[in-house]
């Protein structure tokens, strides 16, 4: 699992590192307007970071970055009314059912 783990990682931070530096082109206005976003990917990624997930969700997660994974999460919030993210439990929560929504989808392809 750690393994997966360390291919993870990078992958993440990579995507996280373009989006931090695509909103800071924008204009003060821009990016105020942005805070919604910006305050997702910050808090999804350092939760990310900093957990311990299995070795099955690492899996699917690293398979769905193909795509832009943050992005595919930002999506999933924005369509679901469950999502939340406002507490270490939310989180974990809303990766886990991420994680299972997209491993139907990339079981039904």
């Amino acid at each position: 699992m750690e393994d997966l783990k360390q291919t993870f990682l990078p992958i993440i931070e990579k995507e996280y590192d373009e989006f931090k530096s695509d909103m800071l082109r924008k204009t003060k206005e821009e990016i105020f307007d942005d805070y919604g976003i910006i305050n997702f990917y910050s808090e999804i990624y350092e939760f990310l970071e900093n957990s311990e997930l299995s070795g099955r969700q690492y899996e699917i997660l690293i398979k769905e970055s193909e795509d832009g994974l943050l992005d595919s999460m930002w999506g999933e919030y924005l369509r679901c009314d469950y999502a939340s993210i406002g507490n270490y439990e939310d989180m974990e929560d809303f990766i886990s059912r991420f994680v299972n929504y997209s491993e139907e989808n990339q079981e039904a392809m």
